[in-house]
């Protein structure tokens, strides 16, 4: 209990619309902004801006060039498993992105 983990992604923008980190987030997806069973870390600089959504590290990313998203999740009072967390792109406010399908298996011991 109280472990953390800190996770990343890199992803490609494949599309002709620059990217800005208050519009492009990477989101909780199955089910779409749903609350991860994870809790953020901590209130410091965990990645997470809201409780389903995470900011890119750019301020702006053109199109070809690449968006980091970095974040912490961490284990409160989950039972023992491995659980499957999955997150999508969002233009907030315009469109959810195309599935990359991106996840994460998290295993608690």
């Amino acid at each position: 209990n109280g472990e953390s983990y800190n996770f990343s992604v890199t992803v490609r923008n494949t599309g002709k619309s620059t990217w800005r980190s208050d519009t492009v987030h990477l989101a909780t997806s199955r089910n779409q902004d749903r609350i991860s069973r994870f809790t953020r870390e901590g209130t410091g600089p965990s990645g997470w801006i809201s409780p389903n959504r995470i900011i890119m590290q750019e301020s702006s990313v053109a199109p070809g060039a690449t968006a980091t998203f970095s974040f912490y999740m961490r284990n409160d009072n989950q039972p023992s498993g491995t659980y499957r967390e999955y997150f999508r792109l969002v233009a907030d406010g315009i469109t959810w992105m195309e599935d990359l399908g991106i996840y994460w298996d998290v295993t608690v011991r």
